[in-house]
């Protein structure tokens, strides 16, 4: 985990997590990830434009290998989950940023 860059976060499980196989980096082994979105209630200030409809921050959560394979089966909307990891951006083509 990157030193300057953790995170510690709680929210509810959004939707239906997806698991998927990926293959392990120099090996002809897969892995398993699972991708899920976490509910987060993040204050807003007057000055933050607020949407009636989407009250709540959606922050993708992936965890790889072990992890991944541990959560299958076990978690579900609406399940509290805690997270600790690290944040990390990725730019998409055709975005325009």
């Amino acid at each position: 985990m990157p030193e300057n860059n953790q995170v510690f976060l709680q929210g509810e499980v959004a939707a239906r997590p997806y698991f998927d196989l990926v293959p392990r980096s120099r090996h002809d082994k897969l892995d398993r990830i699972a991708f899920f979105k976490v509910l987060l209630d993040v204050p807003r200030t007057k000055t933050q434009a607020l949407d009636p409809e989407h009250t709540h921050d959606r922050l993708r959560v992936v965890a790889y290998g072990k992890l991944a394979e541990s959560l299958r089966g076990k978690i579900k909307p609406g399940d509290w989950m805690a997270v600790t990891g690290w944040i990390q951006v990725r730019r998409r083509d055709g975005t325009g940023e």
